[in-house]
C-alpha cells in the first residue's frame, strides 16, 4: 500500500508516497485538498490579471483600511455580545422601542432604521441565544441580492465581509424604484451604531397588527398603500424614518458612532476602539473612487481564496514536514526505487504512472501483474476469476479444502496463474519487509469464490450459482458475491486505463470482453444495487 493516491497527478511525489501509510483514509480528503489547491491556485492567478487595471496599491490600502474598520468594529459588538451573557438589561435600556439606529443590510451600511422591539425574552433568542431586534427599516426594490460567494464568506467567515466604509447616501435612482418598507429582525452583529434619538409613542403591536399574515421568514413587506389609510401608527413611525432617512443623507456619523458605550467600553478597558474607530472612520469616509462596490466585491473574492489557499498549503506543509523526518518515509521511497517505480531522483517512471491509476490500495499487485504479463494468457472467464482474489474481502474458505477433487482453480491455465500471483505477492512483502516496512499483500489474497466468478463470466445465472453444491460448504451471502462483481468491472476499467498508458492494446481489448462478460443480469440491475450519487470537490 505504498502509492494509493500516486493517481492524483498533481501531488508532489513525497505527499503521494506518505498517503498509503497510517493516515490512509483520513489522507483521502488531504489528496483532494491539493487538487483544490491547485485549482485555487489557478483562479488566484486569473483574479490577479482580471483585477491588474484597478487593484493599485492605493486600492489595497484603502481595503486593508476598511477591513481595520471592521475588525473594530466587530470587537465592539463582541463586547455587547460578552456583555449580554452578563447582563440582559444594558440592552434592554439601550434598544428601546423607538430608538434611532443603524444597521448592515446586505450591501448597504448605516442604514437608519427604528427600533421596535429590542428587549431580550424568552421568543427573541436566535439560535446562539443571542437577542433578535425587530427594526422597520426603508429599502428599494432594487436591492442587489447577496451573491453565492458573499454568501459563503458570511457562512464561513463574517469577518471577510468586507465593505468600502462610505457616508450613507440616498440612491439617486430612488426615485425612480419602488421602496419597501419592511419589518427586519437583526442581530447584535448588524448593529452598526446606536444613537441617542428615540422617538415617542412608538407602538410596536399597533404596528404589527394586521400584518402578519404577510411575514415570510425573518422579514416581511409591508403593504404601505393598503393601510396608510387606517394605520396611523405605521404612517407615523415611517414618516419618521424618511425624514431621518432624509436628514442623514451623506451626512459623516464617524463622531457619533456608538457614543452610547463609551462608559462601558471604558469599564472593559478598551476605550480606545471608539478612537479607533472614529479617526478610521473620517479617514475613509471621503474616498470616491469609481466602482468601488464592484471592486470591493472582487478583492472579497480574491482575499477569500487566498486564505483557502493558506489554509490548505499550511496542512500539506505540516504533514509533509512531518514525513519527510521520519525513517518510514525514505523506507518507502527505497522500495519504489527497488521496483523501478521512481529514479533516483525522485522521479516517478512509466512503471510508476501506471501504479497511479489504481485507487485501490493494492497499486503495486496489480502493477506487477500487467509488467510480468500474468493475464496475457488467461481467457476473459479466467481474468475475472483471478482478479476475484484481489478484491474479494469476505470469510477465506480457500484453505479448507486440501483435497484435489475440492480444489477450486477450473482450469490449469488459471491454476498456474494463482500460483504467479502468490509468488508476486510473497515477492512483494519480501522487498518491504527488507526495508521494515509492515505489509500482507500475499495473506489479503482470497481465492474463496474464484470459481463461483468463474461460472459467471461462463455465463452462468445467479439463480444457479447460489444453489451450487459448492455453497454447501461455505456461508457467503449473496450481497457479498454482487459487491464483488461490481468491484471487479470496476477494476477492469483500471486495468484498461494501465493499457493505454503502456500501450497494450491487447490488453485493453482483453479487459473490455471481460466486462462485457460480467456485467449483466441481476448483478447490474439499477433498481436494486445502482444509486446513482453525485461528488463534488
Amino acid at each position: 500500500m505504498i502509492l494509493n493516491f500516486l493517481r492524483v497527478a498533481e501531488c508532489p511525489l513525497e505527499y503521494m508516497v506518505s498517503s498509503s501509510y497510517s493516515e490512509y483514509h483520513s489522507q483521502k480528503a488531504n489528496a483532494r485538498d491539493i487538487i483544490a489547491a491547485n485549482k485555487l491556485r489557478s483562479t488566484i492567478e486569473t483574479l490577479h490579471q482580471s483585477m491588474k487595471s484597478y487593484y493599485t496599491n492605493e486600492l489595497k490600502t484603502y481595503f486593508n483600511e476598511c477591513e481595520h474598520f471592521w475588525d473594530v468594529l466587530f470587537q465592539i459588538q463582541e463586547i455587547l455580545i460578552q456583555q449580554e451573557k452578563i447582563s440582559h438589561r444594558f440592552l434592554d435600556d439601550l434598544l428601546k422601542c423607538g430608538r434611532i439606529i443603524r444597521i448592515r443590510d446586505i450591501y448597504d451600511t448605516d442604514l437608519p432604521a427604528i427600533v421596535l422591539d429590542g428587549s431580550f425574552s424568552a421568543s427573541g433568542k436566535n439560535a446562539n441565544h443571542q437577542r433578535i431586534i425587530s427594526a422597520l427599516v426603508i429599502s428599494q426594490s432594487g436591492n442587489r441580492l447577496l451573491t453565492d460567494l458573499d454568501r459563503l464568506i458570511l457562512k464561513e467567515n463574517e469577518k471577510m465581509f468586507i465593505l468600502p466604509v462610505q457616508k450613507w447616501s440616498i440612491d439617486q435612482n430612488e426615485q425612480e424604484q419602488k421602496l419597501i418598507y419592511q419589518i427586519k429582525n437583526i442581530n447584535i452583529t448588524d448593529l452598526l451604531d446606536i444613537t441617542n434619538e428615540i422617538i415617542p409613542n412608538i407602538n410596536y403591536n399597533e404596528i404589527l397588527e394586521g400584518h402578519w399574515n404577510h411575514r415570510m421568514g425573518d422579514t416581511f413587506d409591508i403593504e404601505l398603500e393598503s393601510t396608510m389609510g387606517t394605520d396611523k401608527a405605521l404612517k407615523q413611525a415611517i414618516e419618521k424614518l424618511k425624514s431621518i432617512r432624509q436628514k442623514s443623507n451623506n451626512q459623516s456619523i464617524a463622531s457619533n458612532r456608538f457614543i452610547l458605550l463609551n462608559d462601558l467600553l471604558n469599564k472593559a478597558s478598551q476605550s480606545s476602539l471608539l478612537n479607533d474607530l472614529h479617526e478610521l472612520n473620517v479617514k475613509l469616509e471621503n474616498e470616491n473612487s469609481l466602482n468601488l462596490n464592484e471592486n470591493f466585491h472582487y478583492i472579497r473574492k480574491l482575499k477569500f481564496y487566498e486564505n483557502k489557499y493558506s489554509e490548505m498549503n499550511k496542512r500539506l506543509t505540516s504533514l509533509q514536514t512531518s514525513l519527510q523526518t521520519s525513517a518510514e518515509y525514505e523506507s518507502m521511497l527505497e522500495v519504489l526505487k527497488d521496483l523501478n517505480y521512481i529514479s533516483n531522483n525522485n522521479l516517478l517512471s512509466l512503471k510508476g504512472q501506471v501504479a497511479a491509476i489504481f485507487g485501490s490500495g493494492k497499486e503495486l499487485l496489480l502493477t506487477e501483474l500487467i509488467y510480468q504479463n500474468l493475464i496475457d494468457n488467461l481467457t476473459s472467464s479466467e481474468i475475472a476469476a483471478l482478479l476475484s482474489s484481489i478484491i474479494f474481502q469476505g470469510k477465506r474458505y480457500d484453505d479448507q479444502y486440501n483435497d484435489e477433487n475440492k480444489k477450486k482453480e477450473i482450469t490449469p491455465t488459471l491454476h498456474q496463474a494463482k500460483q504467479e500471483l502468490i509468488s508476486i505477492a510473497r515477492r512483494l512483502d519480501q522487498i518491504q519487509r527488507d526495508y521494515k516496512i509492515p505489509t500482507n499483500i500475499e495473506d489479503e489474497l482470497n481465492f474463496s469464490i474464484m470459481s463461483l466468478v468463474y461460472k459467471w463470466a461462463q455465463g452462468a445465472k445467479f439463480y444457479d450459482i447460489m444453489n451450487d453444491p459448492e455453497m454447501e460448504e461455505i456461508d457467503i451471502q449473496e450481497g457479498t458475491i454482487v459487491r464483488t462483481i461490481m468491484r471487479i468491472e470496476e477494476l477492469c476499467s483500471d486495468i484498461r486505463n494501465a493499457g493505454k498508458t503502456v500501450g497494450n492494446s491487447e490488453l485493453v481489448d482483453k479487459l473490455n470482453q471481460v466486462t462485457a462478460l460480467i456485467k449483466r443480469g441481476i448483478v447490474f440491475a439499477p433498481s436494486l444495487y445502482f444509486s446513482e450519487t453525485i461528488t463534488t470537490l
